[in-house]
């Protein structure tokens, strides 16, 4: 089950990524490479995008979409241990577009079921 929340007050990729999340898609997609995260909070750094966050919520955000399927890494051995280097998946987020449409069809999805599903409350379970 999906941890993406949708807020209808936003508008485009906003509505469902905080701006220097977004603003990480864009960058994965723009280079169309493999990333680690360090270059990935680097180009945010760069960017200077309001509320930009720290390197750590950059790699949570990188592990959230690898556990969402929307990115994939693989592990690269350096001096100091591994890292991760990420990189997009093609069937899901190749491009900003097919992102869009996976991410919608997950929300379509999610209220379908919530309009079949019985009239319970937490109370009933």
């Amino acid at each position: 089950m999906s941890k993406l929340r949708f807020d209808l007050a936003q508008q485009g990729l906003h509505c469902i990524l905080k701006p220097y999340q977004a603003e990480v898609m864009r960058f994965l997609w723009d280079t169309g490479k493999p990333q680690d995260s360090r270059a990935v909070h680097q180009h945010i750094k760069d960017a200077d995008i309001p509320g930009a966050s720290s390197r750590p919520s950059v790699i949570n955000f990188l592990n959230h979409m690898v556990e969402e399927g929307f990115l994939k890494f693989y592990s690269k051995s350096t001096k100091g241990g591994h890292k991760r280097v990420y990189s997009l998946v093609n069937g899901w987020s190749k491009t900003e577009e097919v992102f869009r449409r996976q991410v919608a069809d997950m929300f379509q999805l999610g209220l379908f079921q919530f309009k079949q599903s019985p009239n319970q409350t937490a109370r009933d379970e």
